[in-house]
């Protein structure tokens, strides 16, 4: 691929990722997502890091389908640690 293609399919990549963004933004808004572009297997694709509060207010599957039909390729889950939890862990 020429440098050209490279960052146009980045270009892309960039604006698909911004309109996720906005998308889950709105739709959940208590989860904090962290979404990037990464060379995947298959290439270029958007990287989703989903942290849940508890109570999660929302399924985590309802998210992983939501951002794969917005065209999220990898969907990984974690759950956010309370200050407590984090003292305890330091311990």
């Amino acid at each position: 691929m020429t440098r050209r293609a490279a960052d146009l399919e980045y270009s892309v990549y960039r604006g698909v990722r911004e309109e996720v963004r906005e998308y889950t933004n709105l739709l959940f808004p208590k989860a904090v997502i962290d979404l990037q572009i990464r060379h995947l297997e298959t290439g270029l694709g958007i990287a989703a890091r989903v942290t849940m509060g508890r109570p999660a207010p929302h399924d985590p599957s309802e998210i992983a389908d939501c951002l794969g039909q917005l065209g999220v390729s990898y969907v990984s889950f974690a759950e956010r640690q309370t200050a407590a939890e984090q003292g305890m862990m330091q311990q």
